[in-house]
């Protein structure tokens, strides 16, 4: 429900419409999760329909989780009133797109202040992806930086962005003159397109922006520079000093 990568509920749909005063949430059980809770109005859904929403603490079961779900029977009844039997364990089906759990920056071995020709953004998601194309003509929509930042230097290029596997996205920057202006600290609003989950395949990203850009694009070499020798060169060897 907030699209941070971890799945924090089960919609659950019934064969007909359910009283939601008698909704008890700990008659549900999520495989692997205590504290299971309901409230009638949650993801704006409707009081007494055939569906709920069972919500639960967040940041333990990644989006390509699909846990069990079991109901003992309790209170939950149709409106009419007659009472729900127990029900499950049945696995849950994958509705949850991926979204990116971290994004890092990294100097690389170039130790220069600023973004130079092999700085890196490594871009963690919450499950497998399709792993789509992604390059310099596409980036800057997949991957949509805020403060009207760019992915690109001054020549619209990109040294590369490659899957090192299926949940990491390495973007290989590149500085040709002037530098792009992605920075730390930007937020990443995925297109909801075109990265998909890889096991259901329709399961599109999210588009909530990611929180922050990690990590720095500078060496940490903060010293300036001196002169550590002064020797005399004859650079041409005509016994002149030049």
């Amino acid at each position: 429900l907030d699209c941070d990568g971890y799945i924090d509920a089960i919609h659950i749909t019934f064969s007909e419409n359910i009283d939601d005063t008698n909704v008890t949430a700990s008659d549900f059980d999520v495989a692997g999760i205590t504290g299971e809770a309901f409230s009638s109005t949650t993801n704006s859904d409707t009081a007494d329909d055939a569906d709920i929403y069972i919500t639960f603490t967040d940041g333990f079961l990644s989006t390509m989780s699909t846990p069990t779900l079991q109901y003992t029977q309790g209170t939950l009844t149709d409106l009419p009133g007659n009472l729900m039997v127990n029900d499950g364990p049945t696995a849950t089906t994958d509705k949850a797109g991926p979204a990116i759990l971290t994004a890092v920056a990294s100097d690389e071995s170039n130790a220069i202040n600023g973004i130079d020709s092999d700085d890196t953004v490594t871009i963690t998601f919450s499950e497998n992806t399709t792993q789509p194309t992604i390059n310099a003509g596409n980036i800057n929509t997949v991957l949509a930086l805020n403060n009207s930042h760019s992915w690109l230097d001054g020549a619209s290029a990109i040294t590369s962005a490659s899957w090192s596997d299926n949940q990491t996205l390495v973007v290989t920057l590149i500085n040709g003159g002037t530098p792009p202006t992605v920075a730390v600290a930007d937020t990443i609003t995925l297109d909801g397109s075109t990265i998909q989950d890889a096991s259901a395949g329709t399961n599109v990203s999210t588009t909530v922006a990611f929180s922050a850009i990690t990590g720095t694009f500078d060496s940490g070499d903060t010293t300036p520079p001196t002169i550590t020798a002064r020797e005399t060169a004859d650079l041409d060897g005509d016994g002149y000093i030049d």
